[in-house]
């Protein structure tokens, strides 16, 4: 089964906006063994996008289209694919007196601008597929071109509304259509700060007369390990064997983070978290309550920018700060055990550092960042000179403050 992505929208052509509708994709279709042959994305353009419908259509079996279904002049994408595969467009009344009771609830009484209704328009023959989230619907097209048999499906564009229609609508019409020999099973874990070069010369060796293939994908937190096969036997083996060479700093399956990944082990524990930050400025607490549960396990955070800060709130020394200064290891260890003790807390991690692009000098150039973390009666300091952007540096610190603790906290020895 060959299958398409077409991602429309000028938005993600300029960068407004990221394309994550693609990533959600091919993670729901791995669930069902299935993979992207192809993707592409166009701009709100007419032309452009009956081209992409072309490429897609000719050998895809199924294409996937989002965005360009709501109501303005730029969403495209309904009237293209009715035009494009022969399917006149029809109004649904249903459709319309959804759309009505759905204006009224957000914007009460008034006239209804016209427009609204376009996004009631159906290609003829084609299955509505519900939005609980949102006012366009998706829609279902069982067709052909240039006698090729093709499903297509146009789903909205934001997230929010998309990826519930994937899962409740288009995987299981995608799972009924049978299994064509084609079906490729795939299963991965993240290695907390693990270099992906070296990731591969340890499972390489391991994995060359086998039917599993490998794939990696390297990140600010580590990198990404998938292995890949057809018989689903194999595969949990092999699995299982992977892990079992990164240790403790393999993270779960299905952790798509080490903050996840940290969250679900502390609670497993029943253990506290707090945090001190300097130069993240906060972004390492951000990862961690963007976890669903994070209240659980992580009681608060200081975001301990200025020394006076440091040293009143978290109780860091004036001697320490004036010897050692705020770039230091004494320093990243005091803010890290002061924290603790604040919020008396298990665990702790802080981090403070140079981010850049100024602020540098000889004896600590930009880029110069101490993390340090305790966790019960364990503690470990690290000395880190990252390179690249501002952004770059603060998402390195954040990442190693998190693979320190998940290491402390798990009972491995952390890596330098």
């Amino acid at each position: 089964m060959q299958i398409e992505v077409i991602s429309t929208g000028t938005e993600l052509l300029k960068g407004s906006n990221v394309n994550t509708n693609l990533a959600a994709i091919g993670r729901a279709l791995g669930t069902i063994g299935r993979t992207v042959h192809r993707a592409q994305t166009v701009g709100d353009d007419r032309e452009a996008l009956i081209t992409a419908f072309h490429l897609a259509a000719l050998k895809g079996d199924v294409v996937l289209v989002t965005g360009g279904l709501g109501p303005t002049a730029d969403d495209l994408t309904r009237d293209v694919a009715a035009e494009f595969f022969g399917m006149p467009l029809v109004r649904s009344g249903e459709l319309a007196d959804n759309l009505r009771r759905y204006y009224r609830r957000r914007h009460g009484a008034g006239p209804i601008p016209a427009t609204l209704f376009r996004q009631a328009d159906v290609p003829q023959g084609a299955a509505v597929l519900p939005n609980a989230n949102g006012s366009a619907p998706g829609l279902y097209l069982n067709t052909a071109y240039a006698g090729h048999a093709c499903h297509v499906f146009l789903l909205p564009g934001p997230p929010v509304e998309m990826e519930p229609i994937l899962n409740a609508e288009v995987l299981p019409r995608l799972t009924a259509l049978g299994d064509d020999g084609g079906r490729t099973l795939t299963r991965g874990f993240l290695v907390a700060g693990g270099a992906e070069l070296l990731i591969e010369e340890t499972l390489a060796p391991r994995f060359r007369d086998c039917a599993v293939s490998l794939a990696y994908c390297a990140s600010a937190e580590g990198a990404r390990v998938f292995l890949s096969a057809a018989d689903a036997a194999l595969l949990d083996v092999k699995f299982i064997e992977a892990r079992r060479l990164f240790a403790g700093n393999a993270l779960p399956e299905g952790c798509l983070s080490i903050a996840e990944g940290l969250v679900r082990l502390l609670r497993e524990q029943q253990r506290t978290l707090s945090l001190a930050e300097s130069c993240t400025g906060g972004q390492t607490a951000a990862a961690i309550t963007a976890v669903p549960g994070a209240s659980e396990v992580f009681l608060g955070s200081v975001t301990a920018y200025d020394n006076r800060v440091k040293s009143a709130v978290l109780g860091v020394p004036e001697a320490l700060l004036a010897t050692s200064g705020a770039v230091s290891a004494d320093c990243a260890l005091a803010m890290a055990r002061g924290v603790r003790h604040l919020l008396r807390t298990d665990c702790a991690a802080a981090v403070t550092g140079i981010a850049g692009p100024g602020g540098g000098t000889p004896e600590k150039p930009v880029g110069l960042v101490y993390v340090a973390a305790v966790c019960g009666d364990r503690e470990t300091v690290r000395e880190c000179r990252f390179r690249g952007s501002r952004e770059s540096i603060r998402q390195r610190s954040r990442a190693t403050a998190l693979r320190l603790l998940y290491q402390l906290a798990a009972g491995v020895e952390p890596e330098t």
